[in-house]
């Protein structure tokens, strides 16, 4: 009677050891998965910021050439001596070039949401 007593309690020791284990590996497992997580939101954060950045520039090049339009004295005007073409040209450039980083800092943000979700 003593060994059958003894039995289940040594099974019953066993599968608290395995389940300790177990428990010890799942918290294993989930501690790189949240890291490799915040990893991801911090680097698509980062994608963010760059090219909220880029955008700015963008938006700077944007006003400057604005600002180059506007004359601050309108009899100035006539020492301005620039085709419309040129600056047509200009005009689609920039803006082309608002648009792609537009895009590019709208993406960045999709990317940032995907990663906290």
């Amino acid at each position: 009677m003593a060994k059958s007593v003894q039995a289940p309690a040594s099974a019953s020791s066993d599968s608290k050891s395995k389940r300790a284990r177990l428990k010890a590996v799942k918290r294993r497992l989930a501690t790189p998965r949240k890291s490799a997580k915040n990893r991801a939101i911090g680097s698509a954060l980062m994608a963010v910021e760059d090219e909220f950045n880029n955008l700015r520039a963008a938006h700077c090049a944007y006003s400057c050439v604005e600002n180059f339009l506007t004359p601050i004295y309108r009899h100035d005007f006539e020492e301005f001596f620039v085709r419309p073409s040129e600056l047509r040209a200009l005009l689609e450039v920039v803006n082309s070039e608002m648009v792609r980083r537009m895009r590019t800092v709208t993406d960045a943000l999709q990317t940032v949401r995907e990663a906290l979700h």
